[in-house]
C-alpha cells in the first residue's frame, strides 16, 4: 500500500464535453465510439460552413439599438450641458 494518495488521470474530450478515465485504453475506446465520431463530424461540417452570414433582420436590428443607444447618450449628454439656471424645474 502506498504512504499517500495518487490522483487518477481523466481525460476531457472537447468534442463530446465529458470526462473519461486518462488511460490509453479508455480514451481509444472512447474515440473509438459512435457518439464521439458523430461529434467530431458535426463540428468539422460547421467548420467547413464558415461563419454565419446575418440577415438584413439581424442587421436592421443591430441598427436600431445602436440608434437608440447613440440618442439615449446624446440627450444625456445635451442635458449635462445645459447651465442648471436654465434647466427646466430648477
Amino acid at each position: 500500500m502506498c504512504d499517500f494518495w495518487v490522483s487518477q488521470a481523466k481525460h476531457y474530450c472537447n468534442y463530446c464535453k465529458c470526462w473519461t478515465s486518462g488511460s490509453k485504453e479508455s480514451i481509444r475506446r472512447h474515440e473509438e465510439g459512435v457518439r464521439h465520431k458523430e461529434r467530431v463530424a458535426q463540428v468539422l461540417k460547421k467548420k467547413r460552413q464558415g461563419p454565419r452570414q446575418p440577415t438584413d433582420k439581424d442587421l436592421q436590428k443591430q441598427l436600431a439599438d445602436i440608434e437608440a443607444a447613440a440618442a439615449a447618450a446624446m440627450g444625456a449628454t445635451a442635458e449635462a450641458r445645459v447651465p442648471r439656471r436654465l434647466r427646466r424645474g430648477g
